[in-house]
């Protein structure tokens, strides 16, 4: 899985704008950097770079496009927490059994190699889900407006940043795309939308027993651990090449 940069396209005028008002001097200060804006005049691309100083230096690459990058971080966890399971054989601190003739029926492993194990696909599933949410929202036009549960009409900023994915997915993405295949789409996106469902109960995680006395998540921890991430991201990535491939509505 590839990172691209984020890169704009931007006019001869601005291009000749900003030369004629940037300095040729390449010496840059050592005071600590903001955002840095670099045009290539050759290809009127724009990229970015966000620098890190460390040890008296500033450090930094051009910056990849927020989905992609999400996506790219929820496929390395995703990885990781594989092979930390591989590791479980040798991690073993005490075997568990029914009986004293049958075989361990199961086996305890170190808590921090456990726990490391969960935390990762707890992170892959969240990462996963912004690359979703940041992708969706990088479709709404400026212009864009729809009419939310209150019949008001509001704008791009506020369906971002108030609307719910599902929204999005369901009444947004059919109005800026156009969709021959809605069954296809629904099947594409309810997948999609199981996880980001699991996400969110993550994030808004219950505390509270229920009548039995049992901690309400133990049952969303039980689907990380089942869920298998590499479908997962597969899924999310088959959806976004049958959004991207549609053309946009006039």
């Amino acid at each position: 899985m590839e990172l691209n940069h984020k890169t704009h396209k931007v006019s001869d005028e601005l291009i000749k704008s900003v030369t004629s008002n940037t300095s040729t001097d390449k010496k840059m200060s050592r005071n600590k950097l903001g955002i840095q804006v670099v045009i290539n005049p050759a290809t009127n691309e724009l990229k970015y770079i966000v620098p890190v100083e460390y040890q008296g230096s500033n450090f930094g690459a051009f910056l990849s496009s927020p989905e992609k990058l999400f996506l790219f971080q929820a496929n390395e966890f995703s990885k990781l927490s594989e092979e930390i399971k591989k590791t479980f054989p040798m991690q073993i601190t005490i075997s568990l059994e029914q009986n004293s003739d049958s075989k361990p029926f199961m086996s305890l492993v170190n808590d921090s190699v456990y726990n490391e194990y969960i935390g990762l696909k707890i992170s892959s599933i969240a990462l996963l889900m912004m690359s979703v949410e940041s992708f969706i929202n990088t479709l709404i036009p400026e212009s864009f407006e729809a009419e939310n549960s209150r019949k008001a009409i509001v704008g791009k900023l506020e369906i971002e940043r108030h609307w719910k994915l599902k929204d999005k997915i369901k009444e947004v993405v059919p109005r800026v795309k156009i969709l021959e295949d809605m069954e296809e789409y629904q099947n594409l996106y309810s997948k999609v939308i199981e996880i980001s469902l699991l996400r969110n109960e993550f994030v808004h995680l219950k505390t509270k027993s229920n009548e039995k006395g049992i901690d309400p998540y133990l049952k969303y921890f039980e689907r990380i651990v089942s869920l298998n991430l590499e479908t997962a991201i597969k899924d999310v990535e088959r959806l976004f090449d049958y959004i991207i491939e549609k053309e946009d509505v006039c």
